[in-house]
């Protein structure tokens, strides 16, 4: 949902890395949804303060994330 994840890229980065971090504990898909939906910029300075509250999750979305994405193809 396009409000939520403009919330979510409201939010200063370490609350939103809170959020998303129990978030993720309890549905790691709308997680990867969220990360994959918003801006590459704010995404990652949401991640910045995720790695050091929990670098497995923080590993975890990033490749979930990853893969969620199209491919670019290949020129």
């Amino acid at each position: 949902d396009l409000q939520i994840i403009r919330t979510y890229e409201a939010m200063e980065p370490a609350a939103g890395a809170q959020t998303m971090k129990e978030l993720a504990g309890q549905n790691m898909e709308v997680a990867v949804a969220l990360l994959a939906g918003m801006t590459p910029k704010k995404a990652g300075k949401l991640m910045d303060q995720l790695a050091p509250l929990d670098a497995k999750l923080a590993g975890r979305l990033s490749e979930k994330v990853g893969m969620s994405k199209p491919k670019e193809p290949e020129a």
